[in-house]
């Protein structure tokens, strides 16, 4: 309860068999009803597990989850895994470019059942409140090699947002397919740029000392 440490990479470690479901599942759908849609889907959750699978096998020991010699992995210059996330984020913004332009064209989203569509609802903000707050808390304490898996958590949650909208916009528009198109547009061009910022700085930060 105390290790803050421990709890994000306990955090990180659940969430990979979740990512590997949801990736499997989409990409399954993808290619048997040829939809483009959840090929995006597909793309942006194995982009996501390999982003936090890849920051896990880099702090087994810091964290805790695996100490010891027999688990130790030979650490990768800080410089270099900035250079691989800037990479991947970059990566990742342009597969969400995609799936924008696909809502754009009302080819694709998500829509939720009766009422949980207002769970969902509870559980992005929840999210993206969380993953502000960490983000910020890490910035202050500058752990740097921290930061990583809450930029991580941030661009998942915005990513939350706009599934939200798209789902909302199922429930209750009334029918305004190009109001509808539009705000899922700017909402999603918002969230890809947000996701390529991140990227470009990560990219940028390698090329400077950074503290670990």
């Amino acid at each position: 309860i105390e290790d803050k440490k421990y709890r994000t990479g306990l955090a990180a470690v659940m969430g990979i068999p979740v990512n590997a479901a949801i990736t499997l599942y989409n990409g399954v759908v993808a290619a048997v009803a040829g939809s483009p849609w959840f090929g995006t889907l597909c793309a942006y959750y194995l982009i996501l597990g390999i982003m936090r699978a890849y920051w896990i096998a880099q702090h087994l020991e810091e964290t805790g989850l695996a100490p010891g010699r027999r688990f130790r992995i030979k650490k990768t210059p800080e410089r270099k895994i900035r250079r691989r996330y800037g990479i991947l984020f970059i990566t990742m913004a342009f597969v969400l470019g995609g799936a924008v332009i696909l809502l754009i064209h009302l080819e694709g989203g998500k829509s939720y059942p009766g009422y949980t569509i207002y769970v969902a609802a509870a559980y992005a903000f929840t999210k993206s409140i969380l993953a502000v707050w960490n983000t910020v808390s890490a910035g202050r304490k500058k752990e740097q090699s921290w930061i990583i898996i809450r930029s991580i958590g941030l661009a998942d949650a915005a990513v939350s947002i706009l599934s939200l909208q798209t789902a909302m916009f199922s429930s209750f528009s009334s029918g305004d397919e190009a109001f509808r198109s539009l705000m899922n547009g700017i909402t999603g061009a918002v969230v890809s740029l947000i996701i390529l910022l991140i990227g470009v700085f990560y990219l940028a930060a390698s090329r400077r000392k950074v503290e670990s």
